[in-house]
């Protein structure tokens, strides 16, 4: 969808997504697309459609332990490492939810100001990743890159989300 300009209703405002490059795509091997199939498609999804429901104290389990593997993740990621090294947070102290509450938040801004070099993943190059962008509820323009497998989980969360929204009626 493009814009308009109020001053110059012919001229037409570039989105950011039209001024970028598209990552190089490189053609799946057999192997990797039944790997791919295999783990995403027969695994998750068949656990996620048998037991879509789990125990509150089970999310919570599960929820800690994914927070720990991205407090790891974020560690490696400059403006994340930066502001948890000032209050003296490394991943290793997170043994609590008390921990969890007393991390430092990362704002929008930040994370603006910090764009693409300071805030991405070092193991990462620009070029091989999908940009995006996600305005949210503030209205402010937050530019973003993907990876594939980003992609993949995002629509494998969509197909379990309209599965449980249909009452499994769409298999």
């Amino acid at each position: 969808m493009s814009s308009i300009t109020s001053e110059n209703p012919n001229q037409r405002i570039v989105e950011y997504w039209e001024t970028q490059r598209l990552p190089q795509m490189h053609k799946t091997s057999p192997e990797f697309r039944k790997r791919l199939s295999l783990s995403y498609n027969e695994i998750v999804l068949s656990q996620l459609f048998q037991e879509p429901f789990l125990s509150p104290e089970e999310i919570e389990r599960r929820q800690f332990e994914r927070i720990k593997q991205l407090l790891f993740l974020a560690y490696k990621i400059p403006v994340y490492r930066e502001k948890y090294e000032k209050v003296g947070f490394h991943p290793e102290d997170f043994r609590s939810w008390d921990d969890y509450h007393q991390l430092p938040v990362i704002t929008k801004d930040e994370l603006i100001a910090s764009f693409p070099d300071y805030c991405l993943n070092p193991k990462y190059q620009v070029a091989d990743l999908f940009p995006t962008r996600s305005s949210g509820s503030s209205g402010k323009t937050l530019r973003i890159y993907v990876d594939p497998e980003a992609i993949i989980t995002d629509t494998l969360q969509g197909v379990r989300q309209f599965w449980l929204q249909t009452g499994g009626a769409i298999q």
